[in-house]
């Protein structure tokens, strides 16, 4: 029953909605009536090319329409070097299938862009692989996690993302999806026990940690959440007034959300298991020795979850090397010290999340004992 929910739901997100999008999107100009369209196309011939050297590189295709529309079953060429957006960006081949900008003026023939692939049948092959290795090995639990992934999808897009283009706050519409996520991928995934009420109990006070301090650092770093290009765009395209430094903080709190679930979860089993092991020992004995435990785990998942974002950030962190600044200006540029926030914010509530886990997980584990 979970595989057919999860799939489902990968299908409506991965496939409906993309070719809703294939018609009309956006309207007239009024000073040269035109009108834009994105369609999809299959590339059906490579009538030209020079893919070396890279600076000098350029394709000439034809492609067919593909979508429905005034358009379809049309062939065009295009030329990558008349491109108004990167160029060469992508090498395509016979029976790709890709995106176009068509933009159509009065008066002219349309001008044709490549604006990015198709690649959903990939996609689906890794998500079902996803799915295949998370059932195999994990078996009923890896079951259970599903549902929570798909849970934590259909809060996302069916609880936080509208409530937030409706205006509603983005803080708060987060911390609420995000307790329900836990909520769901905890007693879920480990049952209804004292070790799970335990490690929610954390996770809901890391979150809110997370969140206050989020709103001290970017109101007093003075960060407004329009420094992403991302952002931008959102903001000419979404047509609706949207809480822009809301949303940064709604970014981190969603960001935290999994690394708490797992650092929670396992202190409070932690905790659990040395009781077990030693019913005589004492609740200050209990939580030095999971605190001991703990301080381990947190020098491994702070440098992951920095690396994590790092990654995320890379094209960032090479503006060290292709830059004349100084690391100063670097760090003081807004889209920078976004992510320096969004980092050591969520390092900070992971932290402090440890010896919270433990001290009710060790609530519980000595009542349990009596």
């Amino acid at each position: 029953m979970c595989k057919y929910v999860i799939l489902s739901l990968f299908c409506l997100l991965v496939f409906v909605i993309p070719t809703r999008g294939q018609a009309q999107i956006s309207a007239t100009n009024s000073q040269q009536d035109s009108k834009t369209y994105e369609e999809r196309a299959e590339v059906t011939r490579i009538i030209e090319e020079q893919l070396e050297p890279k600076t000098e590189a350029y394709q000439v295709v034809e492609i067919r329409i593909l979508s429905d529309g005034p358009y379809k079953s049309q062939t065009f060429q295009i030329d990558s070097r008349t491109s108004l957006l990167e160029g060469l960006r992508y090498i395509v081949r016979v029976k790709d299938q890709v995106q176009i900008m068509l933009i159509e003026t009065e008066n002219s023939p349309p001008i044709l862009y490549i604006t990015d692939i198709v690649r959903l049948t990939p996609l689906s092959i890794l998500f079902f692989l996803f799915i295949a290795v998370t059932l195999l090995v994990g078996r009923w639990r890896g079951l259970a996690s599903l549902v929570g992934l798909a849970v934590s999808l259909l809060v996302l897009f069916g609880f936080i993302l509208p409530r937030m283009l409706a205006g509603q706050n983005p803080l708060a519409v987060t911390l609420i999806g995000s307790a329900i996520i836990l909520a769901m991928a905890i007693f879920g995934t480990h049952g209804w026990r004292k070790q799970s009420i335990a490690a929610f109990a954390a996770t809901v006070a890391g979150l809110g940690i997370t969140g206050f301090l989020a709103t001290i650092f970017t109101v007093t770093i003075r960060l407004t959440g329009l420094a992403s290009e991302d952002a931008s765009f959102l903001q000419l395209e979404s047509g609706t007034a949207i809480n822009f430094h809301g949303l940064l903080l709604a970014g981190i709190i969603l960001g935290a959300v999994g690394v708490l679930d797992d650092i929670a979860v396992t202190q409070s089993e932690t905790v659990f298991e040395l009781q077990e092991t030693n019913p005589g020992m004492s609740r200050r004995e209990l939580i030095s020795h999971a605190l001991h435990i703990g301080r381990h785990h947190i020098a491994s998942v702070v440098n992951t979850l920095v690396l994590a974002y790092a990654g995320a950030s890379l094209p960032l962190l090479m503006l060290f090397y292709t830059t004349g600044k100084p690391p100063s200006e670097l760090f003081n540029a807004e889209f920078i010290a976004e992510e320096i926030v969004r980092t050591l914010v969520g390092t900070i509530g992971l932290i402090l999340t440890v010896p919270i886990a433990t001290w009710f997980a060790s609530i519980y584990a000595s009542r349990k004992n009596k």
